[in-house]
């Protein structure tokens, strides 16, 4: 939790203020960019990423359902993680560059990417928790 707290802490609004004299609208090549640490959102899906796997590797090798459901709520947790990390790089760089920069846009792509994985995720551990069993057909 530690490490997340100083993730959140590198994206900082306070650490990152915008500049008076940035024109936001401006089409800024990547010189023209800010120094902003990147690595907590690629940290962020590498760790992810690495959960993934390891459930992928469980399913394969035949692992128990409760093993299975364990690994699922990592990965869950770790997409929660990258998207929360994510949303906080994109909203502290909009806010420093402007909306419509093609670095920003991709920073936005990858945060909802991490949302939609984390949505799955989160039907994959209620599925493995029996969830979805009353709802089944007769």
């Amino acid at each position: 939790m530690a490490a997340l707290a100083a993730m959140h802490a590198a994206v900082n609004l306070d650490l990152y203020p915008p500049s008076a004299d940035l024109d936001l609208n401006a089409d800024l090549d990547e010189t023209d960019l800010p120094e902003m640490p990147g690595e907590a959102v690629d940290d962020a899906e590498s760790a992810y990423e690495d959960a993934e796997r390891s459930y992928l590797l469980a399913l394969d090798d035949g692992t128990g359902r409760d093993e299975l459901a364990r690994r699922s709520r990592l990965v869950e947790t770790a997409a929660g993680d990258w998207e929360k990390i994510a949303y906080a790089t994109f909203f502290a760089r909009r806010v420093q560059i402007g909306g419509t920069h093609r670095r920003v846009i991709e920073l936005e792509i990858r945060a909802e990417k991490a949302e939609l994985l984390r949505e799955l995720w989160a039907d994959v551990s209620a599925a493995h928790a029996g969830k979805y069993r009353a709802e089944r057909p007769s």
